[in-house]
């Protein structure tokens, strides 16, 4: 959708972007994030040609953005930016409807849409269509600016820090807004922000630039899972991924040595396994495909009249399990709502790849309480 090739820009000595190359995929939320004079704010406004590289090229849908005319260009840009730059004599209605009518939209029509939109942002019409730009608290007014921003229908949306002058709450709910309307519309949005937490909350990928280079563009659970370097590693946070659990999948914490029988093994040699191994119970898995069969405890063991019996005769079926992708919120939950002791990680062929028990995810849990150091022991 958006593409950047080899793209430099200078200010006289001062090389603000240094080789830039990336895309961003048609009807995904790119944050792009870094320090003050990392470069991002530059590489927003080149989309829409607010500011021109020095070298290299923009393209949108393949088509290089110097050869379009350039109204036609930012007609097709929805542009949010942190002061709102509503028009203080318009109305809101009048605000958002301003673009819409200078191509030529019919007035119904633009006051129709200005209607839903304001309901999308949680503005209700009636209250605040009429209503001038003084007479909104700033989280209202930039409710206002996100509806104009979406007035058109354009495919792309660029928000430079839009929400970074609110307080904490007002700006939650925006950010919910913003998703609320990305999943009605599907447009791709360019979003920047200094603030890791709302990049981690709004985006599909995260671009990290540090002194106008990348240096790391991925989702943002490859990001918290393995930061590129030792800037990225302090620019996320220490433990910041336990702030996001759900990118904390059951792959990531489970146990993979998992003690394991053939079904046809007698109930004396599993027990006796047991007892040399200082453990209390076995997983039977099929010693072909690793499928899991089901497993035994020591205890229902001990309570056999007849230990020659083969375990897949005594041996419990019926066993909740998760997925590699399952999330820590939800192995939680289900641990906690079944009051489980232990929950195998099945592959979807059912072959045993792992295990979580209840003091493996304790072990888990503390380490986000650790100093970094001792974690990586």
């Amino acid at each position: 959708m958006i593409r950047f090739e080899h793209i430099t820009k200078r200010y006289k000595d001062t090389e603000v972007l240094h080789d830039v190359s990336f895309s961003i995929p048609k009807n995904e939320t790119v944050c792009l994030i870094g320090e003050s004079g990392s470069g991002k704010t530059t590489l927003l406004k080149m989309i829409n040609r607010l500011i021109r590289p020095t070298s290299g090229t923009i393209y949108i849908n393949d088509q290089d953005i110097r050869t379009q005319n350039i109204l036609d260009l930012r007609r097709n840009i929805g542009y949010v930016i942190q002061q709102t730059g509503l028009f203080p004599h318009l109305s809101v209605a009048e605000n958002i409807e301003l673009i819409p009518r200078t191509i030529g939209r019919p007035a119904d029509e633009s006051r129709k849409r200005t209607y839903e939109l304001l309901e999308m942002v949680g503005l209700a019409p009636a209250q605040y269509a009429d209503r001038y730009p003084a007479e909104l608290s700033g989280g209202q007014q930039q409710r206002v600016g996100v509806a104009r921003a979406f007035a058109c229908d354009p495919e792309i949306i660029l928000m430079d820090e839009p929400f970074s002058a609110l307080d904490p709450l007002t700006r939650t709910a925006l950010q919910d807004e913003v998703g609320h309307l990305q999943d009605e519309f599907k447009k791709t949005i360019v979003f920047v922000t200094h603030d890791m937490d709302e990049a981690i909350r709004l985006g599909d990928r995260i671009c990290i630039l540090d002194k106008g280079n990348i240096v790391q563009y991925d989702t943002p659970e490859n990001i918290l899972r393995s930061p590129a370097n030792s800037f990225v590693e302090r620019f996320i946070g220490k433990n910041r991924i336990w702030r996001s659990p759900e990118y904390i999948r059951a792959a990531d914490i489970m146990i993979t040595e998992v003690h394991i029988c053939e079904p046809s093994l007698s109930a004396f040699r599993a027990l006796n396994r047991m007892q040399r191994m200082h453990i209390n119970g076995l997983f039977v898995t099929d010693r072909r495909t690793g499928r899991l069969l089901g497993s035994v405890s020591a205890q229902t063991l001990r309570e056999l009249p007849d230990l020659s019996v083969p375990v897949e005769k005594v041996m419990q079926t019926d066993i909740r399990t998760v997925t590699p992708e399952a999330t820590l919120p939800d192995t939680l939950q289900l641990i906690q709502a079944e009051n489980l002791y232990f929950v195998p990680v099945v592959a979807e062929d059912r072959r045993l790849l792992g295990l979580l028990t209840q003091s493996s995810l304790v072990t888990t849990l503390s380490q986000q309480y650790l100093p970094a150091e001792e974690v990586a022991q």
